[in-house]
């Protein structure tokens, strides 16, 4: 039985490398010249660390919602109303981006967060102020909820008909501080397993002279919690 001559065939690689110039003369006694053709084929374009880096865990992810701009409701009654909900699966955290807000009269008369109004949150002859706006934290266990609304001709104490606990971070103000599409600098984080839900609590003497529509909407990045990058992220990210 005849073997293969192993050091011809080396020869034979090495002289081709030599000749193309793709391998240097000094290294030849150092490796094996099937190595050295390996070390000289070897791409210096850098490359991901994993596939499909646009599905990674660890990427950031934007949630923007709003349920859009309520109806005309009565104005002999108080109510209270969901706005907006940002939902943060188990093992993820959500940094929020942007709070918007949105007010105006069905009958064109007034609206509190057109342009001209724009960092003037409050007005001191159209009752826009006795409108409260709330973030509540709730659980989320991967089904989305009805919308939440309440009314009633008195609704009493209506924060203890709100789902869930006062958001630490804004648990409720008044005013047009956030007007919609003026996004203002905003900085929040959501937990794991929790969902964000803004509110807003609309009192019938706020309307003896307008009829309000009202809108609100929430910016907000969602990410795995177990990365480096998120710890970060909920420490600088704007």
């Amino acid at each position: 039985m005849s073997f293969p001559n192993q050091f011809a065939e080396n020869t034979a690689v090495l002289r081709a490398a030599l000749k193309r110039g793709i391998v240097d003369l000094s290294m030849c006694f150092q490796l094996p010249a099937s190595k050295l053709m390996k070390t000289a084929s070897r791409s210096t374009v850098p490359r991901a660390t994993i596939q499909n880096i646009d599905q990674n865990s660890q990427a950031l992810r934007t949630q923007i919602h709003t349920f859009d701009r309520t109806d005309v409701l009565a104005a002999t009654h108080d109510h209270v109303i969901e706005l907006a909900r940002i939902t943060v699966p188990e093992g993820n955290v959500g940094h929020v981006r942007c709070v918007e807000q949105y007010m105006a009269d069905s009958a064109g008369r007034f609206y509190a967060s057109a342009s001209n109004y724009w960092g003037m949150p409050y007005n001191e002859t159209v009752p826009i102020n006795e409108l409260i706006w709330l973030f509540r934290l709730d659980n989320f266990d991967g089904s989305w909820l009805p919308q939440f609304y309440s009314t009633a001709l008195v609704l009493g104490n209506f924060r203890a008909i709100l789902p869930g606990a006062p958001w630490w971070d804004l648990p409720e103000f008044n005013g047009i501080w956030y007007p919609a599409t003026h996004r203002k600098g905003f900085s929040g984080t959501i937990p794991s397993g929790k969902q964000l839900r803004m509110f807003v609590y609309m009192p019938s003497s706020s309307q003896a002279d307008y009829s309000w529509r009202l809108s609100g909407r929430l910016t907000a990045r969602v990410q795995s919690e177990l990365c480096s990058e998120a710890r970060a992220n909920t420490r600088f990210l704007q």
